[in-house]
């Protein structure tokens, strides 16, 4: 019978040949390397996520005031009775309230809720010029007729966006700065917005009740 025997090898030979052979993970230096490398590009995308963060909040929060703005105007029209939404720019709370008798009230459903405002977010309220007014609110009558009525709202890192409406029979929009300026200008060269297209039409008159 023959007996094979394994010839004896050198182990520090056998590490030469096979750099990895009896490692089981990264050292630290590695390991070390890879978190700097990865600090970094944090820290360089950190500001663009930051600036997408805080004009993302203007935009959500402009489009929630549309929502419950034109749902407000609709439930006046289909309760036959009038709605307001409420911004209290001092409290940072907005919401929505319907008459009863005399009084107002917060309507009995999920939109009667109060809201607040975003931290990084302020709010104001203008006229149809872009200029401060002291309103509190904004009223929807059973005819569907609305008072034309904006609201600024500004973020953490100055973005700005306009939710407004600009006739008695229009519905609230949210626009850019760049839009509301737009059409400021196309406002005093005798335009005026129209409540059928949602677009601004040629006209004389100025879009005021």
């Amino acid at each position: 019978m023959t007996t094979f025997i394994r010839a004896r090898t050198d182990p520090r030979r056998e590490a030469q040949r096979c750099p990895m052979h009896g490692r089981l993970g990264f050292s630290m230096l590695e390991l070390i390397i890879v978190m700097i490398i990865i600090a970094t590009l944090l820290a360089a995308a950190a500001p663009s996520l930051r600036g997408f963060y805080a004009k993302q909040q203007v935009t959500n929060l402009a489009g929630q005031i549309v929502a419950l703005c034109n749902y407000a105007q609709q439930a006046a029209r289909n309760e036959g009775r009038i709605y307001r939404f409420n911004l209290d720019v001092e409290q940072g709370i907005y919401g929505l309230t319907a008459q009863e008798g005399s009084e107002f009230f917060e309507p009995m459903h999920d939109l009667g809720m109060v809201f607040e405002l975003p931290a990084e977010v302020r709010a104001y309220w203008m006229e149809m010029d872009l200029t401060a007014s002291d309103r509190q609110y904004v009223t929807f009558y059973p005819s569907g007729r609305v008072e034309p009525a904006a609201i600024r709202l500004i973020g953490r890192r100055d973005q700005i966006m306009d939710v407004m409406c600009l006739s008695a029979t229009g519905r609230f929009t949210a626009l850019t700065e760049e839009e509301s300026l737009a059409l400021q200008e196309r406002i005093k060269q005798g335009y005026r917005f129209s409540s059928r297209t949602s677009q601004i039409g040629s006209s004389s008159g100025t879009g005021k009740r």
